[in-house]
């Protein structure tokens, strides 16, 4: 068993200048046929959009040494018109997509 309280997120632990994190597993299918597990992050997501927090998501689809590993760019338009904000993605994290990212960041 854990010894230590595991804590949810609260809108009192966010605060308008943070930059946050999301790891998630949003397995969709590009015709969204089933939107179960990217609707267990959408309340998360409302709650730091509206309290002005900065986050940055990475999200993973399928497994990399099984080959079933996509790239989940169409989850950005849904995520946009649910969560009323915009939403940038970044199929390769390096170098150059960090400056670009960062520049972004900066006009928030």
């Amino acid at each position: 068993m854990f010894s230590k309280k595991i804590k949810v997120l609260k809108k009192s632990y966010l605060k308008n200048s943070d930059f946050w994190l999301h790891a998630s597993g949003m397995n969709v299918e590009k015709r969204f046929t089933d939107k179960t597990r990217i609707n267990e992050e959408i309340y998360d997501l409302k709650l730091m959009v509206k309290s002005g927090v900065k986050t940055i998501i990475l999200n993973h689809q399928g497994d990399y040494k099984k080959k079933t590993a996509r790239h989940t760019q169409y989850l950005s338009s849904y995520l946009e018109k649910t969560l009323k904000t915009k939403v940038y993605y970044v199929r390769k994290v390096n170098k150059i997509s960090i400056d670009i990212i960062k520049k972004k960041i900066e006009t928030w």
